[in-house]
């Protein structure tokens, strides 16, 4: 809730404190997953160096780790670190070998939400293609459907719009504006002035 409303910086100081209090306690799952959080906000506030470090000190821990979260923790770890390569455009290979991995863990697991968000990841480096990677449709697609299954709107939204922006980049204006303008209302009335703002841009 607090990463949806942008309240970052008081999410990543309790995040902190989090980290502090289960070092003391010994509580290695608590560590990784708030430093792979930690990270995840790093990412949205485009603090990628520390994102990445917060990341590494998770992948630190997660190698001794021997607690039965393992895979869904190296899975998320995976796909906060794909993100952040996508965003600076770096290390493409690692990109793909990485979110495909999360996918795979994110399948054994059964979990939705992940799957999701790696699928949505993947599409976007396949879109960032030059020319675009016709996979992206097909992961961005899944992505999208996946989020509405489990009413995470927000997110689902996101996918859409990355799915818009793949149709524009392949000529197929028609399916991008029936798309946004799918969405356009429902986004209109919500909160989220970055969604609104970014809709109204590609319309």
């Amino acid at each position: 809730l607090q990463k949806v409303n942008f309240e970052y910086e008081e999410s990543l100081k309790n995040l902190y404190e989090v980290v502090l209090i289960s070092r003391r306690l010994n509580e290695a799952y608590i560590q990784i997953d708030a430093r792979i959080s930690m990270g995840e906000l790093n990412r949205a506030t485009q603090n990628y160096e520390l994102g990445l470090e917060n990341l590494s000190a998770a992948e630190d821990l997660l190698n001794d780790y021997r607690g039965k979260d393992k895979q869904r923790l190296t899975a998320r770890l995976y796909d906060r670190r794909s993100s952040i390569f996508i965003e600076t455009k770096t290390f493409p290979d690692s990109i793909e070998r990485m979110t495909l991995k999360s996918i795979d863990l994110a399948k054994k697991l059964g979990n939705i939400d992940l799957l999701a968000g790696s699928s949505n990841i993947l599409g976007c480096h396949y879109l960032g293609k030059n020319p675009p990677n016709l996979k992206a449709e097909l992961y961005l697609k899944q992505a999208m459907q996946l989020w509405d299954s489990i009413g995470f709107e927000i997110y689902a939204v996101t996918a859409r719009q990355n799915l818009a922006r793949f149709y524009l980049a392949v000529k197929k204006h028609q399916e991008a504006i029936e798309i946004l303008l799918l969405i356009e209302e429902n986004v209109s009335k919500s909160t989220w002035e970055f969604h609104e703002g970014y809709v109204n841009g590609l319309l």
